[in-house]
């Protein structure tokens, strides 16, 4: 995909939109989240986080004491209202955006488009935390503003979940490397929810079509030259881009597949030194006593997991 061009293949009868692994999770759940062209509701979930919008390539500006904060934070919702605005473009009911950036406080509720919802503030505690809010009654589910997993040498700001820490993760599913898309994905699929749409970097979208199928729709915004510097688009030209990628997304989420899990599942989480690992695995343990994951080496833990919550790990 060329930098500038929206993938907006449409799905085909018969033809999954992204990769199944396993098969249903669940299936409760996924019974209880069925849609049938008889309901005229069309709810979509937007997910937003504050490394993959248009016009950022450097941590700095994640700071609240750094200058460039406020353009930061400025330019998420820019990209954040068009993709609203394309749902709402193709018949959406009801829009809902949940800030998934650091402590949940990076969107600015007075900038949000008049017709969305926002989920802010800190803290988790939903039965699938990386979407609370979210339940079967929405067709499907929109990343803003993603990154591509940890290591990839040309994703902006590439990391799974530690970022700017330095504490840097890295997952295997199964002995599959996988990044906050799939983590993402699995937890909609839990609840018979597909991604329809993903918009960041180049890396990034690459990443989600790779899982996803490439009858993704995707919207890259800035092409990585290594995880912090990248190449631009103005933010009025993505706008756009990430509005009609929408527009398409939703148009046609009912024909898009949940990601599914077959669980039990074997995670695995690294990290860069003993002293990072040590810490995670002591802060489960205090939580959990019987958290099921063991050391494999000084930096690695690896665990069976049998719940579609645990597998975030």
């Amino acid at each position: 995909m060329n930098l500038g061009k929206v993938n907006m293949t449409r799905p085909r009868a018969g033809r999954a939109a992204g990769v199944v692994v396993g098969t249903a999770v669940l299936c409760a759940a996924v019974a209880c989240g069925a849609r049938t062209t008889a309901d005229k509701s069309l709810k979509v979930f937007i997910v937003v986080d504050s490394e993959g919008p248009s016009g950022i390539a450097d941590y700095w500006a994640h700071d609240p004491r750094d200058p460039f904060y406020p353009e930061k934070r400025q330019l998420l919702m820019g990209d954040v209202n068009a993709a609203v605005e394309g749902c709402l473009a193709a018949g959406a009911t009801e829009v809902v955006v949940s800030d998934d950036t650091k402590f949940g406080v990076n969107t600015i509720p007075e900038l949000i488009h008049p017709e969305a919802k926002l989920i802010t503030g800190r803290g988790f505690g939903s039965p699938v935390p990386m979407l609370q809010g979210v339940d079967s009654s929405f067709a499907g589910v929109i990343l803003v503003g993603t990154h591509a997993k940890e290591g990839t040498p040309d994703g902006v700001l590439a990391h799974t979940f530690t970022g700017a820490s330095g504490k840097h993760r890295r997952y295997w599913y199964n002995g599959q490397e996988i990044g906050e898309i799939a983590i993402y994905a699995s937890a909609a699929g839990h609840l018979g929810l597909p991604i329809i749409m993903v918009a960041g970097c180049e890396a990034t979208c690459r990443e989600a079509r790779e899982l996803l199928g490439n009858d993704l729709v995707t919207v890259a915004v800035k092409k990585g030259f290594n995880p912090g510097r990248a190449l631009l688009l103005a933010p009025k030209k993505t706008r756009v881009m990430i509005a009609a990628g929408a527009k398409e997304a939703v148009t046609h989420a009912r024909r898009m597949k949940p990601y599914r899990v077959k669980l039990p599942i074997t995670v695995r989480v690294q990290f860069p030194n003993k002293e990072f690992a040590d810490e995670y695995e002591s802060n489960h343990r205090r939580k959990d006593p019987k958290w099921p994951a063991r050391r494999i080496d000084d930096r690695t833990l690896e665990g069976t997991m049998t719940s579609p919550v645990d597998i975030i790990m």
